[in-house]
């Protein structure tokens, strides 16, 4: 239930945390408090996109593009800091 020491640190001290289909509840989190700010945090939902306290929508991503955003994260951000 419990995340590494070094994962933790790396999610708290990320500039940018693209969560997509998360939401962060105690179930998820197991009571505990996340070490990153809100501030760090792009929300994407099925029909949302939150970034800090503003909601953008509706945005309509059909089940085809996220294979391609993934990718293209992957492609962007996959081979830094590994």
């Amino acid at each position: 239930m419990f995340s590494s020491p070094y994962l933790r640190k790396r999610i708290d001290e990320s500039d940018c945390i693209i969560s997509i289909g998360v939401k962060l509840t105690d179930t998820i989190t197991g009571g505990f408090t996340q070490g990153f700010m809100k501030e760090q945090v792009i929300e994407i939902h099925p029909y949302t996109v939150k970034i800090i306290d503003r909601k953008y929508g509706p945005v309509v991503m059909s089940q085809g593009d996220q294979p391609e955003l993934l990718a293209k994260l992957g492609e962007r951000f996959g081979k830094q800091n590994s």
